[in-house]
């Protein structure tokens, strides 16, 4: 009876040896790919809901002064706007009417185009921002509107900044788990060396 030949497993085939290099490049292909796309989608992502929290800000301002607009009520008016500014990322706020005149504005605030005179360099001024403009209505009849001036930029930073350390942390993860899976392989491996060694032994006795 012919006795079977048995592969060492410690020498891999051209075979195995390419199939091995298609499968770690396809997978680092994958995981370049997903990081590259999760990137772009997280910014955009961050973009249109910074744009919708400015909007939805800048609308329940001029939910909120309407009644007081149209009532004409001044000091009810000053404190909206300068409630509206507590936000760490709202400027200013600004209330005017349908003619575009300055009702009521935030403490510390002046119109936008002034501040778009300012220079780049004055300390604490940034003119990353966005000014959002919302219009008010006495049932169907526009009456004025709102002006909100949001820091666009500074709230996509802290929504970036998160995204980054989660992707950071799935990193991390990515690595530790291609370091396990090398370690098991190994194990595999050395299991597999071990057992044809073994069989080696008992077809020589």
């Amino acid at each position: 009876m012919k006795k079977k030949q048995l592969n060492n497993p410690a020498i891999a085939t051209m075979y195995q040896r390419a199939s091995r290099l298609g499968l770690t490049l396809i997978c680092l292909f994958l995981l370049i790919n997903l990081g590259f796309n999760s990137s772009f989608d997280s910014h955009e992502i961050i973009a249109k809901q910074t744009h919708h929290t400015a909007r939805s800000l800048a609308l329940q301002m001029s939910y909120t002064a309407s009644d007081a607009f149209n009532n004409n009520k001044p000091k009810q008016l000053k404190s909206i706007v300068n409630n509206m500014v507590k936000d760490p990322y709202v400027v200013s706020a600004s209330i005017f009417d349908k003619h575009g005149t300055l009702i009521s504005q935030s403490d510390d605030s002046f119109l936008y185009q002034e501040y778009l005179k300012q220079p780049n360099a004055m300390p604490g001024i940034s003119k990353l921002s966005t000014p959002v403009v919302q219009p008010m209505f006495d049932g169907k009849i526009r009456t004025g509107f709102v002006r909100i001036t949001y820091l666009s930029h500074a709230a996509m930073n802290e929504g970036h900044n998160y995204f980054h350390q989660l992707g950071r942390q799935v990193g991390l993860m990515l690595i530790l788990s291609c370091i396990l899976t090398w370690l098991t392989a190994r194990t595999i491996k050395r299991w597999q060396v071990n057992r044809y060694t073994k069989k080696i032994l008992k077809q020589v006795k």
